[in-house]
């Protein structure tokens, strides 16, 4: 599942879910994916991505439909917390 390798850590981007032990968000290989790049050429410009994270993202991604990824994603997220409550 992809809880393995995407995480979520307030201090980076602002808790949107990236690839454990990258600053690399998934956000980013959801552009490249839309803009139909293969993910070889992400991997290239995203180096620190281990292959098999992306691999298995970019199949997870082909069998959900966009209203699962959306709320999976957005379970993940953590966000910063509110200091003005």
């Amino acid at each position: 599942m992809i809880h393995e390798f995407i995480i979520s850590d307030p201090e980076i981007h602002d808790g949107e879910p990236i690839f454990v032990g990258t600053g690399v968000t998934v956000e980013t290989f959801l552009r490249y994916r839309r803009g139909n790049t293969p993910v070889y050429e992400f991997l290239i410009d995203n180096p620190s991505v281990v292959p098999e994270h992306a691999k298995r993202l970019a199949r997870w991604l082909a069998t959900q439909d966009p209203e699962i990824i959306r709320a999976r994603l957005e379970q993940i997220r953590v966000r910063q917390p509110n200091n003005h409550e």
